[in-house]
């Protein structure tokens, strides 16, 4: 079984409570949830996909579970503070064969990108890890094998393993999916971060509304562009990577 992994907590010092934020009538998670529910319809209803929010074992994140139980969503509480730690404990407990992880922030994060993953596990790849590449920040996803995964934690013994995780692979086989034209450096921003990413992803839904759920991502990224939306959080694009770096390089250090 494939699991689909949101990985979220409401205790961002940043936006606190930001995935329960709502835009059109839902909330923030039950758009990003919503989408993956109708593009894996099929097979979450015949047991090849199972959706389950991971997060961290903090009384706040109790509050996922009242929005997330009528969807038919589970909610896995684990590690605090090491999220492939607490992506493992999730995929242990329901039996995962591999995982598509999707950063809870990425409201808007491509089915598209995570169908391919999905039809590249199924049909019984050899790699590692699977990642899309050429969408925009927010949209891309990754995935890979529960066996790879357990190997590389324990190789890997740190605490705290939560900005730029990805580091506790170490020589995957790795594929690369291309979704599109779209450089990485591109300043389109699809993550919920900040205030006016908030403000963002709140006129996107505003506009389209229930197109939200199975739009293009050619269509999505065009009709960012079209209506301007992007100028409301592009000014964050480099805010948002200086305070990746720093927080990665701060976990690094206090690694050695």
């Amino acid at each position: 079984m494939v699991g689909i992994l949101f990985t979220a907590r409401l205790g961002s010092s940043r936006l606190s409570r930001k995935h329960l934020f709502e835009a059109g009538g839902r909330t923030f998670i039950e758009w990003l949830t919503g989408r993956f529910i109708r593009e894996f319809k099929t097979e979450i209803e015949n047991g090849a996909v199972k959706l389950v929010l991971a997060t961290s074992d903090q009384p706040e994140n109790n509050a996922f579970q009242q929005v997330l139980d009528p969807l038919g969503v589970d909610v896995f509480y684990g590690a605090v503070s090491n999220i492939p730690q607490r992506h493992l404990s999730c995929a242990q407990k329901f039996k995962m064969d591999q995982i598509i992880s999707i950063d809870g922030d990425d409201i808007l994060c491509s089915t598209q990108a995570a169908r391919k993953i999905f039809e590249t596990f199924t049909k019984g790849t050899t790699s590692d890890i699977v990642e899309t590449a050429g969408l925009p920040l927010g949209m891309n996803c990754s995935g890979y094998t529960v066996a790879y995964l357990d190997r590389s934690l324990k190789n890997y013994q740190q605490e705290k393993i939560e900005t730029g995780w990805g580091r506790v692979f170490i020589d995957p086989k790795k594929e690369i999916i291309k979704c599109g034209n779209h450089d990485i450096y591109d300043k389109l921003r699809l993550t919920l971060d900040y205030e006016d990413d908030m403000l963002f992803f709140t006129a996107v839904i505003n506009f389209l509304g229930d197109k939200v759920m199975d739009i293009d991502d050619e269509d999505l990224i065009s009709t960012i562009r079209a209506n301007k939306f992007d100028e409301i959080n592009n000014h964050l694009f480099d805010v948002y990577w200086e305070n990746f770096n720093s927080l990665k390089a701060e976990e690094q250090r206090n690694e050695k």
